[in-house]
């Protein structure tokens, strides 16, 4: 069965954070709340806490110098109620495309950051109030626009990212980009995948499996733009 995935695109992008819980049996809204300022604003992964909070990761232009785009964290209690916010960024493009709640009760979140005319990946590690304990961005050679989608941590205490990649003076289309970090965040591997010579792969989620290895799932767009 083919699987949609909207494209990540600043395009899409709302104009505040809207988070909605859902009652499954009948679809009725319990309740909704707006996060953010006056200008584009918003959010591409949801956690919930261990203390049975929410947490949201994305990006916020309302509050970042000239209005770039910074990564942006809130984390509210279980009823939507603000707790904190965070914004973390550079003078261009920052975005946090997921987040997980890691072993010792902060989080990992990672994304892309503009980098000149590209994009390079980041992971950045959070205590438990959002506070940023280390932040890695990882340039992967010149001229290369790569991106993270998806982050867990291993049963090691490291990392895993997994996202795209291309040379944009050589190829024109992404592969599956892969990379394994220790505790700290510091590259242990990178690998990347490619399925087909006509189009986009890229993986939009990572998950450990309990033999060790990795379940990846994978965006593969033709190059017509048609989701596969």
């Amino acid at each position: 069965m083919n699987k949609r995935i909207i494209e990540l695109t600043s395009t899409l992008t709302l104009l505040i954070l809207l988070m909605a819980i859902v009652e499954v049996r009948g679809q009725d809204v319990l309740w909704n709340r707006t996060f953010g300022g006056a200008w584009s604003d918003g959010a591409f992964a949801v956690v919930q806490s261990n203390d049975g909070g929410i947490v949201m990761a994305g990006f916020s232009s309302s509050y970042s110098t000239n209005h770039v785009e910074d990564v942006y964290l809130v984390k509210t209690d279980a009823q939507g109620n603000q707790i904190w916010s965070r914004t973390i960024g550079t003078d261009l493009d920052d975005i946090a495309t997921d987040i997980k709640q890691t072993s010792d009760g902060g989080y990992i979140v990672t994304g892309y950051k503009q980098v000149s005319n590209v994009n390079d990946p980041f992971l950045i590690k959070t205590d438990s109030s959002g506070n940023v304990l280390w932040e890695h961005n990882y340039d992967f050679g010149l001229n290369m626009d790569d991106r993270s989608h998806s982050v867990c941590q291993t049963s090691d205490g490291g990392y895993i990212l997994a996202g795209q990649t291309r040379n944009v003076d050589q190829f024109p289309n992404y592969d599956m980009l892969i990379v394994r970090t220790d505790g700290n965040g510091n590259v242990v591997w990178m690998r990347t995948y490619r399925y087909t010579d006509y189009g986009n792969d890229v993986a939009m989620s990572i998950v450990q499996l309990d033999d060790g290895g990795f379940f990846l799932e994978e965006q593969l767009r033709a190059a017509s733009g048609q989701v596969l």
